[in-house]
């Protein structure tokens, strides 16, 4: 038993030195190989951000003006229509009104019935309108930021942006921002030059 616990100690400390020097040899070979720079897109001189302004860009983007002022021009169309359809529910109130004294009991409850049919009416070509603006407005508006995206990500791989930020006047977002980084200008004038040559082709 003597010469076992022998024998096992005698292995563990041969085990630990070859252990010691494999580890101590692998450093010499790794501190001989040739010293290698990995271009590291974030590393600090690599990492490049820039913004454009929110506000400017929807002023001045083509695309973005005509969204707008097709949505303004439905918004318009709408609440003509809405202003109609009150105008002939105003007319069929004062007619009710005029008539009232008049009319009998069945005719008073075929007013009300029809003078609520009317107003129900109202409320759902109100509701539905709205909603389809709504939908319309968000769909197009998508479009041009899907436009916007799509252009930044081949305009920011030219230049080597990794991050490009949308900023307005009223975020609370930056505290601080470097004008010497604002794209708006050049990317604004991109997008419209991008936006004639399509309209050209069509």
């Amino acid at each position: 038993m003597k010469n076992f616990l022998i024998a096992v100690n005698v292995a563990l400390v041969l085990a630990v030195g070859i252990l010691f020097y494999l580890h101590f040899a692998d450093k010499k070979v790794i501190e001989a190989l040739p010293k290698t720079t990995i271009a590291d897109s974030a590393a600090p001189g690599n990492f490049k951000i820039a913004y454009f302004d929110v506000d400017t860009l929807e002023n001045q983007y083509v695309l973005a003006q005509q969204v707008r002022e097709f949505i303004r021009g439905k918004e318009s169309q709408i609440n003509a229509e809405l202003t109609q359809m009150r105008k002939g529910l105003q007319e069929k109130a004062r007619e009710y009104e005029k008539r009232g004294p008049s009319m009998s009991q069945a005719e008073q409850m075929a007013a009300q019935q029809e003078w609520g049919r009317l107003q129900q009416e109202y409320q759902n070509a109100d509701q539905e309108k709205h909603q389809q603006l709504q939908g319309e407005s968000i769909r197009r508006l998508q479009e041009v930021k899907m436009k916007i995206q799509d252009f930044l990500k081949a305009y920011s791989k030219t230049r080597g942006y990794i991050f490009v930020f949308a900023s307005s006047d009223n975020d609370n977002f930056f505290y601080y921002k470097d004008s010497s980084r604002n794209i708006t200008t050049d990317v604004v004038k991109q997008l419209n030059e991008l936006y004639k040559a399509e309209n050209k082709k069509k």
